[in-house]
């Protein structure tokens, strides 16, 4: 309205000077003139102020309407202000209400952050702790699923197999380590059956493993977990102590029956004696046939007596030897005994005896002596020629000379005995249980049997375990047998 009141004064004056310029002004101004031509300059003023006063009216008019309209707009302005104000108000509150929420909302979002991040470092701690349990722990763990697929490989694992978990993780147990001593029909077993499977497998006698099949307790997750745990050490210290009761109920059990064996040998001995001395007076009447066969039977008795006589100073000297320590021997010496011993013991009706065997020795020079318990290494070398004897007297070859060759060296800091005979050989799976304690005499494959009395435990156990050696032993059916002995000089 300021605007139209504005423009009305410059036009308003715009036709004032328009008027003063134009003819009209020039026979208006006439007008104001009296009859001499003078202008009456009073009547002028007074026209211009009526008109004036006439635009100042219009004018007035209009800033009144323009005042009332401006006021009208005023409080439209007014209300349109207080409505938005108050709707900035509400949406203010709204705001508010929201970014309380939003708060809250982020304090519990923080909260369940926190707790999520306290709950994820509770559970890698969990995870950590368990995989640390089970990589410490001294036996071989493996888990399997329903597919016998690997789920878990501890540490013990790897260091038996020499197989990481990286490369075990995911696949099949018995691919991944073949060598691995469990059937996997045991653990289908468990599996199926959903039930605790132990198994206990030795290999060639030289390592042993207790397995325990555990099925997993989750009804969410299934398979099984394999506990794999080597008792080489403990059988073996087992074996030791059995040996050792072993020993000393031989030693107990030889020095009674040597004692009460004795008494009577010497008896039938003395007896034995008599008859020779009285035989050629006695039996003079009789046939030389008769005669002969009578003598050859008394000479074969005293032989054998005397045999007897061996076995039970030998028995009576090996239960008598009780040396707490090692001593120095002369291994040449142990060794020409035992096969004196031998010569003496082993004889035969059917067979060969022990004392037709050729015996070849090949001995190096100069040999030291061996710290060791003289009777248990005598022992040894007789249970080995009784093994020899045993397999020279079955041999079916024509033209076959029975034989031992003993090879007697010095390597390093170590004495190195090879007993070989060129008797029967020794199969494969005999091999196998050839030196194992207390080994049933059923064999691995169920068919065949081995006498207790063919195998050499005690001997190795004597060699192994007593004076920490090595004993092995390399065979050919068709050819014969080496024993293998390997002690200590220190």
């Amino acid at each position: 309205m300021r605007k139209f009141f504005i423009a009305a004064i410059y036009g308003l004056i715009a036709l004032v000077l328009a008027l003063s310029s134009s003819p009209i002004y020039a026979g208006l101004m006439d007008y104001f003139k009296d009859e001499q031509g003078k202008t009456h300059w009073q009547y002028v003023a007074n026209w211009s102020s009526g008109i004036l006063i006439i635009l100042l009216s219009i004018a007035a008019v209009v800033l009144f309407f323009s005042r009332r309209q401006i006021n009208k707009n005023n409080k439209l302005l007014t209300s349109m202000n207080d409505m938005l104000e108050e709707r900035v108000k509400e949406r203010t509150a709204t705001l508010d209400e929201s970014n309380h929420k939003l708060t809250e909302s982020n304090s519990l979002l923080e909260g369940e952050i926190a707790k999520h991040l306290e709950t994820t470092k509770q559970l890698h701690i969990s995870e950590t702790y368990i995989k640390n349990i089970l990589d410490s722990m001294p036996v071989m763990l493996v888990g399997l699923n329903n597919d016998c697929r690997i789920t878990q490989w501890n540490k013990a694992a790897k260091s038996i197999t020499r197989i990481g978990s990286e490369l075990a993780i995911g696949n099949d147990l018995w691919e991944t380590y073949p060598q691995l001593p469990l059937p996997k029909e045991r653990v289908l077993e468990s599996i199926n059956e959903n039930k605790i499977v132990h198994v206990r497998s030795s290999q060639r006698g030289q390592l042993h493993f207790e397995i325990t099949i555990y099925p997993l307790a989750n009804d969410n997750i299934s398979g099984v977990v394999i506990l794999i745990d080597d008792v080489t050490q403990q059988v073996q210290s087992e074996n030791k102590l059995i040996q050792k009761d072993k020993m000393s109920a031989m030693g107990e059990l030889s020095s009674i029956m040597a004692f009460d064996i004795n008494p009577s040998i010497k008896r039938i001995s003395t007896e034995l004696e008599n008859i020779t001395s009285s035989c050629p007076e006695q039996l003079s009447d009789l046939k030389e046939e008769d005669y002969n066969r009578i003598t050859s039977s008394i000479n074969n008795m005293v032989k054998h007596s005397q045999n007897a006589n061996v076995i039970v100073q030998h028995l009576l000297d090996s239960s008598n030897n009780t040396q707490d320590a090692f001593q120095p021997h002369d291994i040449i010496e142990i060794i020409d005994h035992s096969l004196e011993l031998s010569s003496a013991i082993f004889t035969s009706d059917e067979d060969i005896n022990f004392s037709d065997v050729e015996i070849e020795r090949h001995y190096e020079a100069g040999l030291p002596k061996i710290p060791c318990f003289e009777a248990e290494i005598q022992q040894v070398f007789v249970s080995l020629f009784r093994y020899c004897h045993f397999a020279l007297g079955h041999v079916e070859r024509d033209n076959h000379t029975p034989k031992i060759t003993i090879h007697v060296l010095t390597s390093y800091d170590s004495l190195w005995v090879k007993v070989q005979h060129n008797g029967q050989g020794i199969d494969l799976d005999e091999q196998q249980v050839l030196f194992e304690p207390f080994f049933s005499d059923q064999a691995l494959d169920g068919s065949k049997h081995y006498e207790a009395s063919k195998r050499l435990s005690f001997p190795y156990f004597i060699v192994t375990q007593h004076h920490k050696g090595h004993m092995a032993v390399t065979s050919n059916v068709d050819i014969g047998t080496t024993f293998h002995i390997e002690l200590g000089l220190k």
